[in-house]
């Protein structure tokens, strides 16, 4: 990514110093900022969130405040990194399936009724029903 810069440094009454404050408030409102020198000139587009930097001094008589706003600017669709699941080269009838999901396990069935034979003792009467089974058995 090329890197463009514009800077300045200069005295200037402080009418004038207002004046491009308010020049750059203005930008900020309408979503714009143009900052010219000479023949170069970078147009910049606020973000819907800035991070605000201030710093303000005094020392040995003189006084000092900086004002740094940053934002990151949206990319482009071509810039964008893009990550996928399948390499980008093969055409989508050859790209791998996704697998399916194993089928959900099946809830265990309950341990049948012992036949009437085989549950009741011999000497046992013909209408006597058989003990219930045990858990775990």
């Amino acid at each position: 990514m090329e890197k463009d810069k514009i800077s300045l440094e200069q005295t200037m009454a402080l009418e004038d110093a207002i004046a491009y404050l308010e020049d750059l408030a203005d930008g900020f409102r309408a979503g714009k900022v143009i900052v010219a020198q000479g023949d170069t000139s970078l147009e910049l587009v606020p973000a819907d969130s800035v991070e605000v930097e201030v710093e303000a001094r005094v020392k040995k008589g003189k006084a000092k405040f900086s004002l740094e706003l940053e934002w990151r600017t949206p990319m482009e669709p071509g810039e964008q990194v893009v990550i996928t699941p399948v390499e980008t080269d093969l055409p989508a009838s050859e790209a791998p399936k996704a697998e399916a999901k194993p089928a959900e396990a099946k809830a265990p069935e309950a341990p049948k009724a012992p036949a009437k034979d085989a549950a009741a003792p011999k000497d046992a009467p013909k209408d006597a029903k058989p003990a219930p089974a045990k858990p775990g058995k």
